[in-house]
């Protein structure tokens, strides 16, 4: 469903009367409201698990010879939340890609960040306070530098805006936005149905929208 189309299935489950909304913009009154719950609703489920499959992108940024630190947007990344820092890779051709370790920031300050820094091709990187990202050694070459994010949040905002999360499970929005709903209202079978609904979908969701859980060995 688009934004339109939750909007008209969660008005048709609070019972709201008429056909709208029409569109999601410019509305007043409850119809406002049902445009600013869907938004909601979609934002609490994104925010569930940072781990959620349709959360993770990847990028891939050529560095600059002679540059060790690069922000989000220094490597065209628009909707930054957390680096994955176990995949970062770099190559100056995809023969010679290779994986770099990762140190924490108090760690790669104090044993990387020390005297003169050599230009080489870098072999680990940290993260800022400030979320950019640093290689050491410097970069004696333009090498691209591939790897995950997580991303922040989506919002819809017009009409045919889709969720980022599979249609099969776009009725938890609906769920979620109807909780509001129903709290605001004091209803409590509605608030009995949205709940039991909602977490329906997110349990469906969840066994197939999280990385699959690898078991260690046995201890013994």
């Amino acid at each position: 469903m688009n934004f339109l189309q939750l909007c008209r299935r969660l008005r048709q489950e609070c019972g709201i009367s008429g056909t709208g909304p029409t569109t999601t913009t410019g509305q007043v009154g409850e119809l406002a409201e049902v445009v600013s719950w869907v938004n909601s609703a979609y934002e609490d489920i994104q925010n569930l698990h940072t781990k959620w499959l349709f959360r993770i992108k990847s990028f891939s940024a050529a560095l600059t010879a002679g540059t060790s630190e690069y922000s989000a947007n220094d490597l065209s990344i628009s909707d930054l939340l957390v680096w994955n820092k176990d995949d970062v890779r770099i190559y100056l051709n995809t023969e010679d890609e290779s994986w770099i370790q990762f140190l924490p920031w108090d760690v790669f300050r104090m044993s990387c960040l020390i005297g003169t820094i050599p230009q080489q091709r870098p072999s680990t990187f940290s993260i800022k306070p400030n979320n950019s990202i640093v290689f050491w050694p410097t970069p004696d070459n333009a090498y691209t530098a591939v790897g995950e994010y997580t991303a922040t949040t989506d919002t819809l905002s017009g009409d045919t805006d889709t969720p980022v999360f599979p249609a099969g499970y776009h009725m938890a929005i609906v769920w979620r936005a109807l909780r509001f709903y129903a709290g605001l209202l004091a209803a409590p079978e509605k608030t009995m149905h949205s709940d039991y609904e909602y977490r329906r979908i997110i349990r469906a969701m969840e066994s197939t929208q999280l990385p699959e859980m690898i078991w260690g060995s046995p201890l013994a």
